[in-house]
């Protein structure tokens, strides 16, 4: 239910509860259908419905009342019961949400459970129901709630922290003083300090416990600004647009730039210099432009080799050195002439080549490949360490 709210004829003005109810009434009647289509096609035991939102009421008046063109007496997104404000708050109205699940034979029919559950947990979760495992090179903040949902357990999450706001953790709640709330949630008589709720006893948030209990106060608190000062980068495949990279520039490993935020090479002489240990024997260092041009350091069989690609055609310059499993010092170089040089560990092998010319369309990245790929490699990340990474553009 999503803006102005409204029911078919056929259920306009046919339930106990206005238009709202009428709603809600469809949608159960719906639901309904999808679950029978189920039942009929065979895949009752091996389907897992669920359903949920992914936060509270739209309910502020100063936010539908900014909005114009809506009809008298129309209904805006439904109301959150006992709990305090809604969506774009981190009071309870704003982030607590009822979450109905069916998989027959596998999840508990008739169960209630008052564990904390997020949104962020169905993919460790999905992931372990399907026999994969979650990533582990990036912040995961979901946790695997799979003996929860098949009722094997009745705990869930140990914390869960509200964005920029504060935690909770077990009954308690906290929020900072200065709590993150979009601009049509915030209570313009909220006063700027600390709170404290026991949700056991006070749904609605309406008692702030935070002079009776500083020992809970200070432990929440501690625990929302360690969240806070994570900085955990950003996640893999996203690529950063920064200001434009000219100069001498320190790269992180595995990290993908905008087409925008990428140094300009044509009519440049580009150096790369690292110190790396390979954990297989192939991998990309630095690549910078796609199919059509652009340059690649890369490994292929253990081997060291600077590709540079210019009107599609690839143009490779090979170590004969394996170094698979050893820490070596490597650089390469492309002269603004199209000459091009290797160095590992202060030997150095040379040849000559076009230039690079048009400037890139794809972004540069590290310890990947973006895409389409520069070199001859089917997009292999590099296993294992890149250190002091350094491009250098003259």
């Amino acid at each position: 239910m999503h803006t102005i709210i409204d029911a078919s004829p056929k259920f306009r003005g046919k339930s106990a509860g206005g238009l709202y109810g009428d709603v809600v009434e469809e949608f159960d009647f719906e639901t309904g259908r999808l679950l029978d289509k189920l039942d009929e096609l065979g895949l009752r035991k091996n389907t897992l419905v669920i359903y949920t939102t992914d936060n509270g009421p739209w309910n502020q008046k100063k936010y539908y009342q900014r909005k114009k063109g809506h009809p008298d007496g129309s209904i805006f997104w439904g109301e959150s019961g006992p709990l305090r404000n809604g969506k774009g708050s981190p009071y309870e109205g704003g982030y607590r949400a009822a979450c109905i699940v069916r998989w027959p034979g596998k999840v508990p029919a008739n169960r209630v459970s008052d564990g904390i559950w997020a949104t962020i947990d169905f993919l460790p979760t999905f992931a372990n129901l399907a026999g994969f495992k979650a990533p582990t090179d990036r912040p995961i903040d979901g946790t695997d709630q799979t003996d929860l949902l098949l009722g094997k357990s009745e705990r869930g999450r140990e914390s869960f922290y509200f964005d920029n706001a504060g935690v909770r953790m077990g009954k308690w709640k906290y929020l900072r003083a200065n709590a993150h709330f979009f601009g049509y949630a915030v209570e313009d008589d909220r006063e700027k300090m600390e709170e404290l709720y026991d949700l056991d006893a006070d749904i609605g948030e309406r008692t702030n416990l935070a002079g009776k209990h500083p020992d809970v106060l200070a432990r929440l608190r501690a625990a929302t600004d360690r969240y806070i000062a994570r900085k955990p980068g950003p996640p893999p495949g996203i690529a950063l647009k920064v200001k434009k990279l000219k100069g001498r520039i320190p790269l992180e490993a595995r990290s993908l730039y905008t087409p925008e935020s990428s140094p300009e090479v044509v009519g440049k002489t580009v150096n790369i210099s690292a110190t790396i240990k390979a954990a297989n024997p192939n991998g990309v260092i630095v690549a910078q432009g796609g199919s059509l041009v652009g340059y690649s350091l890369y490994l292929r069989e253990g081997r060291l080799i600077l590709g540079v690609r210019v009107e599609k055609k690839l143009v490779e310059l090979k170590s004969d050195r394996v170094v698979t499993g050893k820490q070596v010092k490597v650089a390469a170089r492309l002269d603004k002439d199209g000459t091009r040089s290797l160095i590992i560990d202060g030997e150095k092998i040379k040849s000559s080549g076009p230039k690079l010319n048009p400037q890139p369309a794809m972004g540069l990245s590290t310890g990947q490949d973006q895409g389409p790929n520069v070199g001859s490699y089917k997009g292999e990340n590099f296993n294992g360490t890149i250190k002091d990474l350094i491009l250098e553009i003259r």
